[in-house]
């Protein structure tokens, strides 16, 4: 008959994952830094809308944009992929 120990009730708790392992930092990040370009993407509709063209931080935007979203799809993606493993 096996008798439960100590030792066995710890490594079950390590198996389930608390709230803090399950956050991922850099999506964390990511998505604070599209917190910010979007601000900054509202800021130019106004000044469009007040007559002030940028086209050099318009095209600055985007470039940030696609590089964040797709910062955010490879951290999504490796998160997952390396959950499943698992």
């Amino acid at each position: 008959m096996k008798t439960s120990s100590r030792s066995d009730a710890t490594d079950n708790s390590d198996k389930r994952p608390t709230l803090l392992k399950l956050i991922d930092s850099r999506i964390v990040g990511l998505t604070l830094m599209n917190v910010l370009l979007y601000w900054a993407w509202r800021w130019l509709r106004h000044m469009y809308d007040r007559g002030i063209d940028r086209p050099d931080l318009l095209l600055f935007l985007v470039a940030a944009t696609v590089w964040v979203w797709w910062q955010v799809l490879l951290a999504i993606a490796s998160r997952f992929s390396g959950w499943r493993r698992k």
